[in-house]
């Protein structure tokens, strides 16, 4: 019994320190980018905020949920990396639910996000969204998901910036 319960407790305290670590790993990599953010800031190149970047390219603001730890964008590639605490859904207005996982990746070009890795949206399941874009024509005010099918919606439902919810997995 001593043996049995021994192997259990090891079993617990393996699993305890695996997310302590995980958790570890985590708040170094956000002091590794908040360094790198500080010597931008030295070099006289300062980052925007991720909703102004993306509403400079035409897309809505609040694409991405708000509890966002930090972004990396090449401006000669078009490169976007957005790192996330956990991975999270996010609830819109009009029903839609966006899933993110902990890094989304994608090519970000005037009025679209394409090549979107780490980003679902449920349909009548969940299907990975490949791209986002919009119209050129301001005066269409929609946003185009572009996953196995396209799904339009109304862009002003995702100009407000909303928080994630944690989920289990991605």
């Amino acid at each position: 019994m001593d043996q049995f319960l021994g192997s259990v407790g090891s079993y617990f305290f393996n699993q305890r320190a695996k997310k302590e670590m995980d958790s570890l790993g985590n708040d170094v990599n956000s002091v590794s980018t908040s360094v790198e953010n500080f010597f931008s800031r030295l070099k006289g190149k300062v980052q925007k905020a991720l909703p102004d970047l993306l509403e400079e390219y035409g897309l809505p603001r609040g694409l991405f949920p708000q509890n966002l730890l930090n972004y990396e964008y090449n401006e000669t590639t078009g490169a976007l990396v957005v790192n996330l605490p956990f991975p999270c859904e996010v609830g819109y207005r009009d029903q839609s639910v966006v899933r993110f996982d902990k890094r989304v990746t994608g090519v970000l070009r005037p009025g679209n996000l394409t090549d979107i890795e780490g980003m679902k949206t449920k349909i009548m399941f969940w299907v990975k969204v490949y791209s986002v874009s919009t119209e050129e024509d301001k005066a269409i005010n929609k946003v185009h998901f572009q996953t196995t099918i396209k799904k339009t919606r109304a862009k002003d439902v995702y100009n407000y910036i909303r928080s994630g919810f944690e989920v289990d997995a991605f």
